[in-house]
This record gives structure tokens, C-alpha cells and sequence, in this order.
């Protein structure tokens, strides 16, 4: 797919595309390309946090949904909350053996 590289929405759309197939290295590459260009999208930052997860990138991840909640997504802080309830999960089971 030809893209001109300043055009947010194309970048953005292939990263949907490419995280429907899932194909979670390009969708970040292109999703990171279109935060390049507007750093202030929430839909871009939460997306690109999702993708990292799926890559088990949990640092990275985390970090992309706070700018998200910062930014005004709806879902951000109800995944930021369920990634401290997974580590605390791990947590205490590894503590308990």
C-alpha cells in the first residue's frame, strides 16, 4: 500500500488493518507513525498501547494508556486499572510459593 507519510489517516487505517490480522508489529509501526504526526490523538495512543500488549510490551503499554486517559479516551483508565490488577495477580502468586 502507497502512502503519502504525512497523511495521519492513512497510517492510522493501516493500523487497523494490520492489527485485524493480527499483525501486531506493522500495526505498531504504523500506528506509531501516525502518533508521529499527531502526538495528541487518544484513539491512536490507546490503540498502540493494545497492540504493545499483545506483544506482552506491559511497560510500553501502560505508559501509551496514561497519555490515552490524559488525552480523554473512555476506555484508558479501565485498562490501566486491569493491568495493575493482572500484576498484582502475579504477583501474589509468585510470592505465595
Amino acid at each position: 500500500m502507497q502512502l503519502h507519510p504525512d497523511v495521519f489517516a492513512g497510517w492510522y487505517g493501516k493500523g487497523v488493518a494490520h492489527s485485524g490480522l493480527n499483525r501486531h508489529e506493522e500495526a505498531i509501526e504504523s500506528f506509531e507513525r501516525a502518533r508521529a504526526l499527531v502526538p495528541n490523538d487518544a484513539d491512536t495512543a490507546f490503540l498502540l498501547g493494545v497492540e504493545l500488549i499483545h506483544l506482552d510490551r506491559v511497560d510500553e503499554a501502560l505508559e501509551l494508556f496514561r497519555d490515552a486517559e490524559r488525552l480523554g479516551h473512555p476506555r484508558a483508565a479501565e485498562i490501566i486499572v486491569h493491568i495493575f490488577a493482572q500484576n498484582l495477580e502475579v504477583d501474589s502468586s509468585s510470592n505465595s510459593g
